[in-house]
């Protein structure tokens, strides 16, 4: 599969849930010339999307994903979390040129020039009672002019927070250990 004919350079943004990727991909999108970078692999990732879908499919959404993410000057964008990361690789290695590529292969393949960005946020814990706190009242972005009421008041649960604060180490080892 080769990369979208206008696009010349590529930023990975990389991290886990609540540690500030959006409000980095935000001042990207501000700047007009950095790509578009969203969470665009969701669906890649979603084992309910995939289902019924084909190869061509696969590279219709993968060329719509470099569309969208890539500003006029041939920069793309694209925002990938941890747990994204490891869904949308399953689903692009189904694509019979990446079978046996590693992750860096892929996204050298489909990113030129790319450039990656981990973000890490250094309070694990404060991480994790964000997240707890963002997924309890469905408001995940405090800047969002869409926002609309929680959903529910978050309540503390300390089993719920210790998961997540799981979540991030496992997501931060993840990137550690097996480089995107």
């Amino acid at each position: 599969m080769m990369p979208h004919r206008s696009l010349i350079r590529s930023i990975l943004i990389a991290g886990v849930q609540r540690s500030g990727t959006s409000l980095l991909c935000e001042g990207l999108k501000a700047v007009g010339n950095a790509g578009w970078p969203d969470e665009y692999f969701l669906s890649l990732a979603d084992s309910e999307w995939i289902r019924g879908k084909d190869l061509d499919d696969i590279r219709r959404f993968v060329g719509e994903v470099l569309e969208a993410g890539t500003t006029q000057n041939g920069t793309f964008g694209i925002n990938i979390m941890w747990n994204t990361h490891c869904g949308a690789q399953e689903r692009l290695r189904t694509l019979p040129e990446f079978a046996d590529c590693t992750a860096p292969e892929i996204y050298r393949a489909l990113f030129p020039d790319i450039t990656y960005v981990w973000i890490r946020r250094r309070d694990r814990v404060r991480q994790a009672v964000s997240w707890a706190k963002a997924a309890q009242t469905g408001l995940f972005k405090s800047n969002d002019p869409n926002s609309r009421d929680p959903k529910e008041e978050p309540k503390f649960d300390f089993q719920f927070i210790d998961n997540l604060h799981g979540f991030v180490r496992e997501g931060r080892t993840l990137f550690r250990t097996s480089p995107v």
